[in-house]
């Protein structure tokens, strides 16, 4: 019988000084929704609370050239607030091209927050896309001509 697999949640959280962009995944679907937004940390924290997650992806703004500025460092401090306020696993992820990789992805001009939400679901996936997901990938065979 085969062993049945827990579903892991991951929430990405996109930070920012007027409201914080929240995602989702999981390990079943590997896909990022976008999924809310929230404009303090109390509010993170009964978000959290009933979603129950069990890790969160924080995006990191590293500069272009892969240094932490003193955005990051207000990340940082936040990363840490998670920690000490939450039993969730929190690790963080670059997100340097995340505002521009939003831009691309709409003609239309989004309001702040789906802009938020959107950059947390990227911050997220790019996260998962690179977790070894211990899926065995087999060879595709393609039926000749």
């Amino acid at each position: 019988m085969p062993k049945e697999r827990k579903v892991i949640k991951y929430i990405g959280i996109d930070w920012g000084e007027k409201r914080i962009g929240l995602a989702a995944a999981d390990n079943e679907t590997w896909m990022a929704v976008p999924l809310a937004i929230v404009y303090s940390f109390d509010e993170l924290l009964e978000f959290l609370a009933m979603e129950e997650p069990d890790q969160l992806v924080v995006g990191m703004p590293y500069t272009m050239a892969g240094h932490k500025g003193a955005t990051a460092e207000r990340v940082d401090g936040f990363v840490k607030m998670l920690q000490a306020s939450t039993p969730y696993n929190v690790v963080t992820a670059d997100e340097r091209l995340s505002s521009g990789a939003v831009d691309s992805l709409y003609f239309e001009k989004n309001s702040p927050e789906e802009r938020d939400a959107i950059a947390a679901m990227l911050i997220l996936q790019g996260y998962i896309d690179g977790l070894d997901k211990g899926i065995k990938k087999e060879e595709k065979k393609w039926p000749s001509l």
